[in-house]
């Protein structure tokens, strides 16, 4: 698997998160994307977000991770999401041990 990251979210990815999260309901996204963002996601709102990467396995964007801060060597990490379609393959596993 050849996972890499770019900085910032393209609004075409943005939309496709915003597909993914938005089929999974209200919940969900509360769940991930925490009360203050309103439900349905639109691409604004994920692109307004500060250290957000684009996750990408070859050529293919699979999700998002964000940054939060780093304390000494404790990377705290915001919001994290993988394509529904693409979990169960070890993605987000190996997304987080590379971001770290």
């Amino acid at each position: 698997m050849n996972i890499h990251f770019e900085k910032g979210l393209q609004i075409e990815n943005a939309q496709l998160i915003c597909q993914w999260s938005n089929a999974l309901g209200e919940s969900f996204q509360k769940q991930w994307m925490g009360p203050k963002i309103s439900y349905p996601l639109i691409a604004q709102s994920l692109q307004k977000m500060e250290g957000i990467f684009s996750i990408f396995v070859g050529e293919e964007f699979v999700g998002i991770i964000q940054k939060i801060r780093l304390e000494d060597r404790n990377l705290h990490i915001g919001r994290f999401f993988i394509n529904p379609q693409k979990q169960g393959q070890g993605l987000g596993s190996q997304a987080f041990k590379e971001i770290c």
